[in-house]
Formats: C-alpha cells, sequence, structure tokens
C-alpha cells in the first residue's frame, strides 16, 4: 500500500472502530467488517468515500 493509502486508512480507523465499538456485539461487527476492509485496501478511493460518509460505517 502506498503512502496515500495508510493516510486514509489511518483517517478512518477511529471513526471505524467507534462504530463497531457502538454496536450491539462489537466482536461479531469486528469479524464482519474487517474482509471489508481488506478488500478495499487496494482501492484506497473506497477508504477515502467511508471517511467523508461516516454514516455509510452504521453497522
Amino acid at each position: 500500500m502506498q503512502r496515500i493509502g495508510f493516510e486514509r486508512l489511518d483517517a478512518l480507523m477511529p471513526l471505524l472502530l467507534d462504530a463497531v465499538a457502538d454496536n450491539e456485539a462489537p466482536d461479531t461487527a469486528l469479524e464482519r467488517v474487517q474482509p471489508l476492509i481488506e478488500a478495499v485496501l487496494r482501492r484506497t478511493a473506497y477508504l477515502a468515500l467511508l471517511r467523508e460518509n461516516p454514516r455509510r460505517l452504521s453497522i
């Protein structure tokens, strides 16, 4: 992953972890969202979109 990808992931992770923590079953939520994040790591534009639209992180 390039530097911009790491920057976008760093910006997204606090929002993502907050959304997971707010879930009734945070362990399950994290297990379900992890494959999605892994899948979009190579397409950093998706990370930026999730960061810009935090309501989409509602789990």
